[in-house]
């Protein structure tokens, strides 16, 4: 294979998985890239070839896209950052959509030098073994079919496949890199119907049930975690307004947050009450017709990006029935935010304190009755631990895959990683352990969509199991990889670092179990 800049065709002729006189075109490489600075040349390009790979075809030979481990990096010194991140999507999403139309098809790199065999490959400089890329991969062993799940669910499911895929999975390293908050695609995401899914059409929901919604978020996770772990948080709150709201705070609020356009945030963590959150310090003194709010809260979500904030106040004694719900818009009086917090991993969305400083919102504001506040806030938590729970799903899903296609690809002792006893051991329990999780989460969804009594339980055993096994998972998944897994240029890292606050938000793991053993006992077992 030519690497030169020229990047002329050349021919790999081995017989080991591919047809003599397959041609090799190299110059998509990303270091060739740089030669193109128009969108309009780089069409013109893709279309050139297209007709170059017809005649080809005719001649009997099979054209190849060959495209490396990295996604395609736009860069141009007369662009900012954001801009040229913007053309790598554009430019990717051209090359991905040429390759799947005959007659061409997109190859890997090392994908090529597996298929071709030692002999292709052993006079050549040592290659890394390839990046797993969920924007390319088309065999993915963890996204088996659900025969339980309804035509349109897997429809909801395919399209959020489709969307992770082509617009987050391409971008997940750039935005952890950049602490970039990708507004634009969270909207376009809205756009498919991902804004308001359990909200109902008429204040312009999409109406889907909680399950719906569940494989909606492990799909959209697999391309990228804290990106939709904020638009889980999002629909949160709009559940909260469309189940507890008044019809002026529905009309108000859920058109626009099903759209986007007004992005919302959960408030209930304070600096002084996590796991005992019925202690809150933060208090709304009524005031006439208004209500003063004081206090800060703490590891908000979308903190100084949210528009909406759900914030949970002290109205009257201590205790959970002293608390009230109120929904606070971004610009009010008094509302301002703390730093933006370094984190692990969530680095896509940032996570600020929430300081309320005589902030004055009108009675029309609050959400439910005085003292229905906490109750609101576990009714929110019982969803909201589905949806981090699918959330740990789609990032192990992920880490599975490109742990399977790395053993497969990978070559020690003289054989593939996946010819050994122990690699498939491990690969088998990490598959069971995601089987068992998604089931878990999945009859939490169902439970909710039933109003079934043991629907608390249920949420709170699927979050448990779900967010602790599938970050079990992402290790052992980066393990696998050894030390290219501890390297940044492999994404499993990042999903790792992505996943392990799962087992503390939404409630910690350790109260989930104080949850389950006393919903055991009021309901006199499972």
């Amino acid at each position: 294979m030519d690497h030169s800049p020229k990047g002329e065709p050349t021919t790999c002729n081995s017989t080991q998985g591919w047809s003599p006189g397959v041609v090799i075109v190299t110059s998509f490489c990303s270091w060739h890239l740089g030669f193109i600075r128009d969108l309009e040349e780089w069409k013109d390009l893709l279309e050139t070839l297209r007709l170059a790979g017809k005649e080809l075809l005719s001649q009997g030979v099979h054209p190849v896209v060959l495209n490396c481990p990295h996604r395609i990096q736009w860069t141009d010194s007369n662009e900012t950052w954001a801009e040229a991140q913007l053309n790598s999507l554009r430019y990717n999403r051209l090359l991905t959509e040429f390759a799947q139309q005959p007659p061409w098809r997109l190859l890997n790199l090392h994908a090529l030098m597996a298929a071709c065999g030692n002999e292709c490959n052993k006079d050549r400089v040592h290659a890394r073994p390839p990046v797993y890329d969920a924007a390319v991969q088309p065999d993915d062993l963890s996204h088996s079919e659900d025969f339980s799940l309804s035509d349109d669910t897997l429809e909801f499911k395919r399209m959020a496949d489709a969307f992770a895929r082509q617009e987050l999975a391409p971008n997940g390293a750039a935005w952890d890199a950049g602490h970039i908050f990708p507004l634009d695609t969270i909207r376009a995401a809205a756009g498919l119907g991902f804004g308001a899914m359990y909200v109902p059409e008429d204040v312009g929901g999409s109406g889907l049930s909680r399950l719906d919604a569940a494989v909606v978020f492990e799909e959209l996770s697999y391309g990228d975690v804290p990106v939709t772990a904020y638009l889980s948080i999002h629909n949160m709150v709009a559940g909260v307004i469309d189940r507890y709201g008044t019809p002026q705070q529905r009309e108000m609020y859920l058109p626009r947050m099903a759209t986007a356009e007004v992005l919302a945030s959960y408030c209930l963590t304070e600096p002084g009450s996590g796991s005992d959150a019925a202690s809150l310090k933060t208090t709304a003194k009524r005031d006439g017709d208004d209500y003063v709010l004081t206090g800060s809260k703490a590891f908000i979500s979308g903190g100084s990006v949210s528009d909406l904030y759900l914030v949970m106040a002290r109205t009257g004694a201590p205790g959970p029935k002293g608390i009230s719900a109120f929904l606070v818009e971004k610009g009010a009086p008094g509302l301002s935010f703390g730093k933006r917090e370094e984190k692990l991993g969530w680095n896509a969305q940032p996570t600020t304190a929430v300081i309320m400083d005589g902030v004055r919102v009108p009675a029309r504001a609050r959400v439910g009755v005085e003292g229905q506040g906490f109750a609101i806030a576990m009714a929110a938590l019982d969803g909201g631990r589905v949806n981090i729970g699918a959330c740990s799903l789609g990032g192990a899903a992920f880490c599975l895959d490109a742990a399977a296609r790395h053993a497969r690809e990978r070559r020690q002792f003289g054989r593939p990683l996946a010819d050994f006893q122990a690699t498939q051991f491990r690969l088998a329990d990490m598959a069971t352990a995601l089987h068992a999780s998604r089931l878990a989460v999945r009859h939490a969804a169902r439970a909710l969509d039933a109003g079934a009594p043991q629907a608390t339980m249920a949420c709170a055993m699927a979050k448990r199991l779900a967010t602790d096994a599938c970050y079990d998972l992402t290790n052992d998944a980066l393990q696998l990889l050894g030390g290219y897994g501890y390297l940044k240029e492999y994404p499993v890292e990042r999903y790792m670092r992505d996943l392990r606050v799962h087992s503390i938000l939404e409630g910690t793991n350790e109260i989930m179990r104080v949850i389950i053993s006393r919903e055991l006992e009021r309901l006199g077992g499972v």
